[in-house]
């Protein structure tokens, strides 16, 4: 048989886990409704498209990243280094015809 003493604190016990079920209930359902307010406003990187990518990056070059060649008063950049170096390899005569087909026909 339960005395008057402990019925105080049973109840309190009670009303103390009632309250923190309660409070626990709350935080999961604020936790659940920024989940969802995050899903419909979030985007996965993985899920674009890689012409959208390509308008968010950017590329620098440096001076140290591009060849030059010149050819009867121009100046001709060449930016990749593995065609720079081919052209490099070519004779002079050969250079001055891809230099003039690739790099000067549309000047």
């Amino acid at each position: 048989m339960v005395t008057n003493e402990h019925v105080p604190q049973i109840v309190i016990r009670r009303q103390f886990d009632s309250f923190c079920k309660t409070v626990l209930k709350n935080a999961a359902r604020d936790i659940y409704r920024e989940i969802n307010k995050q899903n419909k406003t979030l985007i996965i990187l993985s899920a674009l498209s890689q012409d959208i990518l390509n308008q968010f990056s950017m590329y620098e070059t440096y001076e140290t990243d591009v060849y030059y060649f010149y050819l009867n008063g121009y100046a001709i950049k060449v930016k990749d280094f593995l065609i720079a170096n081919a052209i490099q390899s070519l004779p002079e005569r050969n250079q001055l015809i891809v230099l003039c087909f690739f790099f000067l026909r549309n000047e």
